[in-house]
Parts: C-alpha cells; sequence; structure tokens
C-alpha cells in the first residue's frame, strides 16, 4: 500500500498538482492559499507545501486531500488519475477518471475543459500549419507562365493559403469566442 504513496510523491510535486488545478504560482513558488482567504500569496509550493498564514503543512497527497476535501488513497487516486501515473496499486483499486471529488470537483471539471481546449486549439493550430505549407508548396509548383497565365490551381493556392493565415491569427492571438467560432466551423466543414 505505501508503494502507490511513494510512487505519486516521487512523480508530482506540490507545484504541478497546484498549477494543474488551477492554481497559479509565481516564479519564486509562491501562490494564494486556496485553504483559507487570502489575498496576497502566503502560500509556498514546491515538492512540499507550507502556508505561512493559516499553517497547513504537508505533501502533494495531503495537498490534493484539502483541496478537493478527499481521503488520502482518493487523493493519491487522483492524483494517479490526473497525471497518468500507472501504478499496481492504483490499478488494484481501479482508479477512475469520471469520478468527482469533494466540494470543489467544479473547478477539476473546469480545469479539464479548459485543458481540454487548449489542447484542441493547439492541435488545429498544427493542422492549420500543415494545410498552409501544403498550399504554399502547390502555389510554388504552379507559379503564373511566362505570359502571365495564372492557372486555377494557382489562385486556389493562394485563396487558401491567406485563409490559413487569418486562421492562424485567429487560433494564436484571438478571444477564447472567436477560437470557438472558428473551431466549430472547421469542425462542420465538409
Amino acid at each position: 500500500m505505501n508503494n502507490i504513496y511513494k510512487d505519486v510523491k516521487e512523480a508530482v510535486s506540490v507545484k504541478d498538482a497546484a498549477s494543474f488545478y488551477g492554481i497559479k504560482v509565481n516564479r519564486n513558488g509562491m501562490c494564494i492559499c486556496p485553504f483559507h482567504n487570502d489575498r496576497h500569496p502566503s502560500m509556498k509550493v514546491d515538492k512540499r507545501f507550507h502556508c505561512f498564514g493559516c499553517q497547513e503543512d504537508g505533501d502533494v497527497i495531503d495537498f490534493v486531500g484539502k483541496l478537493f476535501s478527499i481521503k488520502p488513497l482518493e487523493a493519491t487516486n487522483k492524483i494517479a488519475d490526473d497525471f497518468h501515473i500507472s501504478t499496481s496499486a492504483c490499478d488494484h483499486f481501479s482508479c477512475k477518471t469520471d469520478r468527482t471529488y469533494g466540494a470543489n470537483s467544479s473547478i477539476s471539471v473546469r480545469m479539464r475543459e479548459e485543458k481540454a481546449f487548449k489542447e484542441l486549439v493547439d492541435y488545429a493550430i498544427s493542422l492549420t500549419c500543415d494545410f498552409h505549407r501544403y498550399w504554399w508548396r502547390v502555389r510554388e509548383a504552379k507559379l503564373p507562365d511566362r505570359d502571365g497565365e495564372w492557372s486555377d490551381l494557382f489562385c486556389t493556392a493562394v485563396e487558401n493559403i491567406n485563409l490559413a493565415t487569418e486562421w492562424l491569427k485567429v487560433l494564436e492571438s484571438g478571444k477564447e469566442d472567436e477560437k470557438r467560432e472558428l473551431l466549430n466551423y472547421l469542425c462542420n466543414r465538409k
């Protein structure tokens, strides 16, 4: 039984867990404590955590347990689920990623949704870059001849390069609602 705790503690620091669950950690490893009404960073996070305001202290399992109001084994399983840590003990207790955890489960759901959205945006950027590169190569291969005749394929390539450039602008620096609208359009495009 100690093995699962040890594996999780070695694999995930409190700093990693805090960031994963939506707590902003500054470059000095300080953050606003989620365990008391805190307006200025008073919690130091690294491999362990300590709050100088409320005196909470512990390791990553203690942190996640307190954050989600769950028992140590549940906290360990949650960390293993969220960070994809495979342990024989975790497998034995059949960890499930669709569990809800305590009063702060909406935080976890929101964080997962934000993470999934960011991954989708990153994937869309990658595909759009591939699309852009493809049409750029087509355009280069179909440059107008000496008479100035433009082929249909050259014109299509120029249009698609411009389209991909606009999509990349939105995906890389647009507002979230613009990104969602574009992703919806791209997913439903025939």
